[in-house]
């Protein structure tokens, strides 16, 4: 190549010294051409990419494949592959032939070398970023497949603890230390155990009170080796104790452990419950259960069997040793057995009948007021005496009777009958409550009928007054004593006009004075039966029924004759049952 360069360069030499200067001017640009096709060539051939392989340099060459420089899937994101690394390190020196050219050459060359150089930088930045992405995306996928695949080994992990260890996590008490027992039903009672200044009553029982911060309340629950409790009372040192036999509980001293039997009457086991709550329960499965959904003072504590309802429910509240050892608790439903009115009766007489209420249905209707004390439900004596009204109130309904004529009919007006004073027979009650007698008492009645036994509500001794007939006839005990004409009042005059029905006399007086608009009369006997309505004598009158009370009648009283009044005041008392129809 140099040899070939050399002989063109004396060419040229030659032809400017012997031809002449036109035909020198094309020769000259002919001859640069030449020249520089032949450095073209030269560092074509010299650049060491067109060196055979033996004259490579021993470099290790790492191989691209075509997969690594392919798109990817999302055409907006293609896949950026960094650009590799020249095997042979930087670009080569130029050869002898390009350091000997033009200035602009090796400018050109720089420049591109520069370009080049710029590409990939870029690329290589553009590539970095990419590949970071995609190393976080790839690093967070990890991390969440990890926490999920560690999620399902704990829910896994769960599921086997709790079916596996069930048991121990219902029987997880609570720790060690002094606590209060409270009713899940109502907080403010707690268990006590009872202390009484009253002789011969149980002081070991078991029972509900109102939290009085005293130490028969407090309990001290000791962890056992095998995990179970033994619960004793702060104040005595007893111990709880189950009495599986009669469903009980009491207070006993304390078992020696060596008496397997005995010891395991005093052994609980704490479960846990809902709202924070627990169970306690025997080794045998017997339930601490409040005995009513009514915790009142006194109400007992019995073993029952597993029904998870609230009564068998019970709060653990920490405490602490109360200066006060014990207060007197010995307030138990007063008509429990143990009750001061345990032997009450009340009878209530209703002709040859008898209402009874005794102890036992009182005790059962015990609860407690707001300010934790023990009274009489308000609604059981309201219900029992309503009740009682019910069944003997016969004024206002309709009554069936027999006339001296035969014929029998049907009276729906009047205020004859019994009507019991409810009010006045629930006030009777209340007083007759706190005693341990058996009483008899006789109800308060607002109006009273004649008879309580049987269907006959008006008896067999009544006044009866025929309106139509204007006759007035006089019955006792069946048997009729008078028969008399009358004068009832004006037929046709509101006003004036006698009401039918049945009413009874509700007081006597003679002499009287009957006052009216228009008029005032002195009469001998005076029998009121309806407000302003009576039966009294007419000694103004010198005739008697007939059709009298068509045009003269009275003002609405029934007009006796002067002998027949005196009879028949003498004969009735305040309650005689007057019955008039037409």
């Amino acid at each position: 190549m140099f040899l070939f360069f050399l002989s063109i360069l004396c060419y040229n030499h030659i032809c400017m010294k012997f031809l002449e200067a036109p035909v020198m001017k094309y020769f000259r640009i002919l001859s640069s051409v030449i020249l520089a096709g032949a450095v073209f060539t030269g560092s074509l051939f010299s650049d060491p990419l067109f060196a055979s392989a033996a004259d490579l340099p021993a470099t290790d060459i790492e191989i691209v494949s075509m997969e690594e420089i392919t798109e990817s899937p999302d055409e907006q994101n293609p896949k950026i592959v960094p650009p590799q690394a020249d095997p042979f390190g930087s670009h080569p020196v130029a050869s002898q032939a390009e350091t000997t050219g033009t200035e602009g050459s090796r400018e050109k060359r720089e420049a591109k070398t520069a370009d080049m150089t710029e590409t990939d930088s870029k690329a290589e930045t553009e590539y970095a970023a990419v590949a970071s992405t995609e190393t976080e995306a790839e690093s967070a996928a990890e991390a969440s497949t990890e926490a999920e695949a560690e999620t399902e080994n704990s829910a896994e992990a769960s599921t086997e603890a709790d079916s596996g260890s069930k048991s121990q996590a219902e029987t997880s008490g609570p720790a060690q230390g002094l606590y209060e027992i409270a009713s899940a039903v109502d907080e403010d009672f707690v268990f006590d155990v009872r202390h009484c200044t009253v002789q011969n009553v149980d002081s070991q029982a078991v029972q509900l009170f109102r939290s009085l911060n005293v130490n028969q309340q407090k309990f001290y629950l000791e962890t056992l080796p095998d995990g179970s409790f033994r619960v004793s009372v702060l104040h005595t040192g007893d111990a709880l104790t189950a009495l599986p036999d009669e469903n009980a509980v009491t207070m006993a001293a304390m078992e020696c452990p060596e008496d397997a039997a005995a010891a395991q009457s005093q052994t609980w086991i704490i479960e846990n419950a809902r709202h924070g709550c627990c169970c306690i329960r025997t080794a045998d499965g017997q339930y601490l259960t409040l005995a009513s959904y009514r915790p009142y003072l006194g109400a007992s504590v019995v073993l029952s069997d597993y029904t998870g309802a609230v009564s068998q429910m019970w709060r653990l509240d920490p405490t602490w040793i109360s200066p006060e050892a014990c207060a007197d608790t010995d307030l138990v439903n007063p008509y429990g057995e143990d009750g001061p009115y345990a032997n009450l009766r009340l009878s209530l007489l209703f002709g040859t009948k008898a209402e009874t209420i005794t102890a036992d249905e009182l005790s059962a209707q015990i609860m407690e007021n707001e300010d934790h004390q023990l009274v009489l439900d308000p609604a059981f004596l309201d219900n029992f005496v309503a009740q009682l009204a019910e069944k003997y109130d016969t004024q206002g309904q309709p009554k069936s009777f027999r006339t001296s004529y035969g014929n029998e009919i049907t009276l729906y007006e009047g205020d004859f009958g019994w009507k019991l004073d409810t009010n006045g027979t629930r006030a009777l009650l209340q007083e007759s409550l706190e005693t341990n007698q058996i009483k008899c008492l006789e109800p308060v009645w607002a109006h009273k009928g004649r008879s309580l036994d049987g269907d006959d509500v008006i008896g067999d001794s009544y006044i009866e007054v025929d309106l139509e007939n204007q006759k007035a006839f006089l019955y006792k005990n069946g048997k009729k004593l008078l028969e008399t004409d009358c004068v009832s009042g004006t037929l046709g005059n509101p006003d004036r006009e006698t009401p039918g029905g049945v009413y009874s006399i509700y007081y006597k007086n003679s002499p009287d004075v009957l006052d009216g608009p228009g008029y005032s009369e002195f009469v001998n006997y005076w029998m009121p039966f309806h407000g302003g309505y009576g039966l009294h004598d007419a000694t103004w009158r010198s005739k008697f029924g007939g059709d009298i009370y068509k045009t003269n009648g009275s003002h609405g009283c029934v007009n006796l004759p002067l002998k027949a009044a005196e009879r028949i005041y003498k004969a009735v008392d305040i309650g005689y049952p007057v019955v008039l129809y037409k």
